[in-house]
């Protein structure tokens, strides 16, 4: 079993309404699990959410191996998402679109992850990605 088809059979229940590509299944499902690494499990649902609906918009991205840059998607107090760990469902599916939206907006040709970072009572969003920086050589 080759490590595409580990990660596709791990996250199969969030890949089977995307896409019947196997190579495109098991870019997301890489990015699912360097998403669940990189995240507490407390935020788990969000970024899933989160990543699933981006999925459904963008194909066109390659994924990283780097983690050089991030861009911040979304900014929500947690309370107005979480009451005692219980999801609100409509604040959350309302950030979750705004996210969505504003990362379609910024959306780099690569990316590796989604990160969520608590800053005081706000959780922050990242988009994590590589940016390939071209230099030129005179001769």
């Amino acid at each position: 079993m080759s490590n595409n088809d580990y990660y596709i059979g791990k996250w199969k229940f969030l890949l089977d309404g995307l896409s019947e590509k196997k190579s495109l299944k098991a870019k997301y499902a890489k990015i699912y699990e360097k998403s669940s690494l990189n995240n507490d499990f407390q935020y788990f649902k969000l970024i899933i959410a989160i990543l699933y609906k981006l999925f459904q918009n963008v194909e066109d991205f390659n994924s990283s191996n780097s983690k050089k840059n991030k861009i911040e998607i979304g900014r929500q107090y947690e309370y107005a998402l979480f009451d005692q760990g219980v999801i609100l469902i409509d604040a959350f599916e309302y950030f979750v679109q705004q996210t969505i939206e504003k990362a379609i907006k910024e959306f780099p040709e690569k990316f590796n992850y989604l990160r969520i970072n608590k800053e005081d009572d706000m959780l922050v969003v990242y988009l994590v990605y590589w940016k390939c920086i071209y230099r030129y050589r005179s001769d």
